[in-house]
């Protein structure tokens, strides 16, 4: 594969020897050179779509922040977007994007807790929850200001699902759960009325009524038929 990557970047650098500046070829350096794990080449790349006047300010700010999450500079990457909050958050777009962003960025760290868990380090697994947490909550709030400034986008709707559909399972008592999970059914019913097409809305709300019914019966032991039903 890597040898087929260096065989495209070959072909590529004839294109941009004669138009360097061309978005749709540096788009295309770009990706080749994430693949190759050539960081300073994808940085070349993306300073030239930044310096194009013509590349939209969206595309920008997510090339950056590509850039510096691949590279793995996880601070200068939060970093990164709240500065993009603070300069451009009132632009709907570019606050969806930045909510999506922070959510993604949480959901990614689950996979090193559970690393954490079987290793036994109790310390750092309680350290790691409530990073987890204050990520969810960022995310959610970030989503709650998209809705109040976008209420006809389903993604700040189906947003706010994921968000409590995941904020259950770190909540201390079965009431909190509860409230948890109810808001994601909501949320995601509200997705659905405002876009059916959005399928991610569908399973969040499959997902959230299937954890309501676990907890409803308390436990997967007591699930009953007429539970899974509904």
């Amino acid at each position: 594969d890597l040898c087929r990557w260096e065989a495209a970047d070959e072909r590529l650098r004839d294109v941009l020897h004669g138009r360097p500046d061309d978005p749709e070829a540096n788009l295309l350096a770009r990706r080749i050179a994430f693949a190759r794990l050539d960081l300073d080449a994808a940085q070349h790349h993306v300073r030239i779509a930044e310096k194009n006047p013509k590349t939209p300010l969206l595309v920008r700010l997510q090339r950056r922040y590509e850039l510096l999450d691949r590279s793995n500079m996880r601070e200068d990457a939060t970093s990164f977007l709240d500065t993009v909050l603070e300069e451009y958050g009132d632009e709907p777009p570019v606050l969806e994007w930045c909510a999506n962003e922070t959510y993604r960025a949480t959901i990614s760290q689950e996979k090193t807790l559970a690393q954490v868990a079987a290793a036994g380090d109790m310390d750092a697994y309680a350290s790691l929850v409530e990073q987890l947490q204050s990520g969810f909550l960022e995310s959610e709030r970030l989503y709650e200001q998209l809705r109040a400034v976008r209420p006809d986008w389903a993604g700040a709707s189906n947003g706010l699902s994921a968000v409590n559909l995941n904020l259950h399972r770190y909540q201390g008592n079965g009431n909190d759960i509860a409230e948890r999970l109810d808001a994601s059914v909501a949320f995601a019913e509200e997705a659905i009325v405002k876009d059916p097409a959005f399928w991610e809305s569908h399973y969040n709300l499959a997902l959230a009524r299937w954890y309501r019914a676990i907890t409803e019966a308390g436990g997967m032991a007591d699930l009953g038929t007429n539970a899974m039903q509904d």
